[in-house]
């Protein structure tokens, strides 16, 4: 169509409106053909009407073949229409066949242990998802890649579209480990339905695991590596992974055919443009990035805005395959989101079936308070030298901030006597106190709150606007109570502690 294609609402509108206008014309088409009274002229209405006034039989003269040539234009138009409204009705599975478990079951009953079933559960599952396969081969692209790169603005759906290729890579057989800095909130949204997950914590513990250590292509299955909230890894928001995740971008384009594996980069770009404060960060190779972007499968996918100014997914978008230029925009071509790529539909479907075979999602409760963190080996090693009863740099620190008098001693905060609450904005105390308790859970390891989640959960419950949250966010910085991470204002922590309230 040219490069133009339809969301997924638009779809539905489209088919809807076709599939009544098709019916209403093979309806008309046929009442024409067979009732009378579509077959008559208003004069030899007229005419009959005064025969029967004068009870006289009248004799109408009726061009059948005419009659029934505009009959069959109607039917065939009406017809015409319904195809149509086949062709752009969205793809919306059936409810796919369950796998029988009555045998199994049975012998259970009789004593006998179960067999082993994971072979047969995937392959009932990829048979039956192969006909939609069949029709997305942006998809079938995904299941065979050895690097893909996924962009999108927040809210169109990147990491539930990488949960749903991590789905399709697990039942052909690989194996899924997924590194997200926010497992903890993924886990609770149910975003992720296969595979492995590692939190912030232990990320670097899986570096060896990830770049593929000891490992050769044909001693073990394939796997794939997916980093989530990658463009966070690159910016400084996650400053200990920044080299970590520069090292995968290595290992995306030059180890993973070596080693029979994938890599799955998940970035922000609401555009689609990637550029190194994207993707690597300013100390990333000089030409890796264009060596990903020219390497890899791109995907990018698009995002609406409702009526009240919030960010939607418009399940479409682009996708470049691998190993193509990515800034020719001739080798980009559409993608619509199918339905039954959701975690939610594949959850409903086949959760059950994925525990059994041994690949559904293996991460319990996430709460790093309650388990030490893996640490990677090199960084556990310089903090073992540097905090060495041994080491004199330690024991020079420690006498001088012994001897700091109070005058000296830095603070945290701004104290509770230096804040002046009567001039402070409107709810601006009771905003701090919901950061610092009960929205805590919502900030990263270093403090920062997403602005959007903020809103969310604080500001549309107490009647602000976004442009008036953005304000008193910004009225907040002035009084120094908090402060935005960068000038694109997407990220903001309070600066005071809680004893300061």
């Amino acid at each position: 169509m040219d490069g133009k294609y339809l969301s997924l609402n638009q779809s539905r509108i489209a088919a809807l409106t076709l599939a009544v206008a098709g019916l209403c014309l093979v309806a008309w088409g046929t009442s024409s053909a067979t009732n009378i009274r579509y077959q008559l002229k208003p004069d030899q209405v007229e005419q009959i009407h005064q025969a029967g006034e004068r009870l006289q039989d009248v004799e109408v003269p009726i061009d059948r073949p005419a009659l029934v040539g505009s009959s069959m234009i109607k039917a065939s138009l009406g017809l015409l229409a319904l195809v149509g409204a086949a062709i752009v009705a969205p793809d919306r599975p059936k409810k796919l066949p369950t796998i029988a478990m009555e045998d199994e079951l049975a012998e259970v009953a009789a004593g006998a242990a179960p067999k082993p079933r994971k072979d047969e559960i995937l392959s009932q599952i990829r048979h039956s998802l192969a006909s939609y396969l069949q029709q997305q081969p942006w998809l079938m692209q995904c299941v065979k890649a050895k690097m893909i790169i996924i962009t999108g603005a927040s809210g169109s759906k990147k990491s539930r579209t990488a949960a749903g290729i991590a789905f399709l890579r697990a039942i052909h057989g690989d194996e899924v480990i997924i590194l997200s800095p926010h497992a903890q909130q993924d886990q609770a949204a149910g975003t992720w339905i296969a595979g492995e997950l590692f939190d912030e914590s232990d990320i670097l513990g899986e570096r060896d695991r990830a770049l593929g250590a000891n490992r050769t292509q044909l001693s073990m299955p394939r796997r794939v590596v997916i980093l989530d909230e990658f463009t966070g890894w690159c910016d400084g928001s996650y400053p200990l992974l920044a080299e970590f995740g520069r090292e995968m971008i290595s290992h995306g384009c030059r180890g993973t055919r070596k080693q029979n594996a994938c890599d799955i980069f998940i970035a922000h770009s609401a555009d689609g443009a990637i550029n190194k404060g994207l993707f690597g960060g300013d100390a990333l190779e000089s030409g890796l990035l264009t060596l990903s972007l020219h390497t890899a499968m791109v995907i990018h996918l698009e995002a609406d805005t409702d009526p009240f100014g919030e960010t939607i997914p418009a399940g479409r978008g682009w996708w470049k395959p691998a190993n193509t230029p990515f800034a020719d925009e001739s080798a980009r071509k559409p993608l619509t989101l199918p339905s039954w790529l959701d975690p939610a539909f594949l959850r409903s479907q086949f959760q059950e079936w994925l525990y059994e075979a041994g690949i559904g999602l293996k991460a319990g409760v996430i709460d790093t308070s309650k388990r030490p963190p893996k640490i990677d080996p090199r960084i556990q090693e310089a903090v073992d030298r540097l905090i060495n009863p041994a080491n004199p740099a330690l024991a020079d620190t420690l006498d001088r901030l012994f001897n700091l008098s109070d005058d000296d001693a830095p603070t945290d905060g701004l104290g509770a006597k230096e804040i002046d609450w009567e001039t402070a904005p409107a709810k601006a105390k009771e905003f701090l106190q919901y950061c610092l308790s009960k929205g805590a859970k919502s900030a990263d390891t270093y403090g920062w709150f997403e602005v959007d989640r903020l809103f969310t959960n604080y500001g549309r419950n107490h009647n602000f606007t976004r442009p008036q949250f953005k304000d008193f966010l910004a009225a907040l910085q002035v009084r120094k109570l908090g402060q935005f991470r960068d000038k694109t204002e997407k990220h903001w922590k309070p600066l005071i502690h809680p004893s300061d309230l």
